[in-house]
């Protein structure tokens, strides 16, 4: 059963607690499946009328259980801790930001001898936005559009329309998820490990809304496998990569939506598509990337950019640094490959090779030009690469 208590306020609010059952079975055609017990729990909340939205919403369970019902095996989750926040604030201009906070502690899976054991998870997510009201408003209206329009009785325009409308009510977004611990075994034998996951991504609004710039980063450390194919001095570690999308049209998913329902037939939308694109100013960098081992550690910085000048229609610059090749080739047994070795001898001829703290660095420069030509290390390698490439 489910217990609620409603208090009312002053302020056009209502606070509210509530109760769940603490054992609850799932069940298919009269037959249990499962038993989740939800231990202790806090769960409370404040509805505000005048903005008809959830401006606090607080959930908590402590010592959590699921178990199967007759199966063999059978299967166990356990989650220590779980809570969820949630709030929204208004402020007079009717600007808005809202925040979700995440936390799981002590989470575990067990099947049989399968067992995956996580310490920690933090997430929180925030965005924020303007016209909190008219949000509400065209949320409901396009609730009933898209209806509609799944029946056939409502023009594809006009949600696009609103759907766009919706959106630009949309300020800056970001998240990020934190994972401690990760743990898989199968009996007492590690399979694999993972120290921390990080996640992050992030939108934000440029130029008074004209452009949109979104930033997408995932790091693992601590990585550890027992079933590697490789040498334990080349299995990756660590493991970082962070790219920038800049200079996203604030329109541009609305753009690419009405061509899509455009009678432009299949061989005119690529076209159109890259008219779009070609008339941004969009911009992509890779930063901070790299993949570590004990001996060997590879980084890449990367810059592209749509430029109309180009003869390809964009310019870009790669950055590659390989520390320890040497070590990777002879340890990977990748020259003793007959597809691979030529290949490997014509990697060290365009490499530039450096001595720094006793490791062996090879760096590799590779640049699309203006004019179409592909340059690795300051040579021109376009007709080893790009034979046939247009060339102003």
């Amino acid at each position: 059963p489910l217990q609620l208590t409603v208090t009312p306020s002053t302020d056009e609010t209502l606070e509210f607690n509530m109760q769940v059952n603490n054992v609850i079975e799932g069940q298919q055609d009269g037959e249990a499946l499962f038993e989740l017990s939800l231990g202790s729990q806090d769960l409370n909340g404040t509805w505000s009328e005048a903005s008809k939205s959830m401006q606090r919403w607080h959930k908590q369970f402590d010592n959590m259980r699921l178990t199967s019902v007759d199966t063999d095996p059978v299967v166990a989750i356990a989650l220590n801790q779980f809570v969820f926040d949630h709030d929204l604030a208004i402020d007079g201009d009717d600007n808005w930001q809202q925040k979700n906070t995440l936390m799981l502690a002590d989470l575990s899976f067990a099947l049989d001898e399968e067992r995956i054991s996580l310490e920690n998870i933090d997430s929180e997510i925030v965005f924020n936005g303007s016209e909190y009201s008219q949000l509400i408003a065209l949320s409901e209206t396009l609730q009933s559009k898209l209806e509609d329009s799944a029946k056939g009785n409502q023009d594809s325009t006009a949600v696009i329309k609103d759907m766009g409308d919706f959106l630009n009510l949309f300020g800056n977004y970001r998240t990020t998820l934190n994972a401690y611990g990760l743990v898989m075994r199968t009996g007492e034998d590690v399979l694999a490990k993972i120290d921390r996951f990080n996640f992050a991504n992030s939108l934000q609004q440029n130029n008074g809304k004209e452009t949109t710039k979104f930033d997408y980063r995932i790091a693992l450390d601590g990585i550890d496998s027992g079933l590697g194919v490789l040498p334990n001095e080349l299995l990756p570690q660590q493991l970082r990569l962070e790219m920038v999308v800049n200079n996203i049209p604030a329109r541009l998913a609305e753009r690419l939506a009405e061509i899509g329902l455009s009678n432009a037939d299949s061989d005119e939308l690529p076209r159109q598509l890259m008219v779009e694109l070609m008339s941004s100013e969009l911009q992509l960098d890779i930063i901070d990337t790299y993949i570590a081992s004990i001996a060997a550690r590879t980084d890449i910085d990367a810059h592209a950019e749509v430029n109309p000048q180009s003869s390809l229609g964009a310019t870009a610059n790669i950055l590659l640094r390989v520390e320890g090749l040497p070590t990777l080739i002879e340890s990977s047994g990748l020259s003793q490959i007959p597809a691979v070795a030529p290949m490997l001898v014509m990697l060290g001829a365009f490499s530039i090779r450096t001595e720094e703290n006793g490791q062996t660095i090879d760096s590799f420069d590779l640049s699309l030009t203006e004019e179409g030509r592909l340059m690795l290390n300051g040579k021109d390698v376009t007709a080893m690469f790009m034979p046939g490439a247009g060339i102003k």
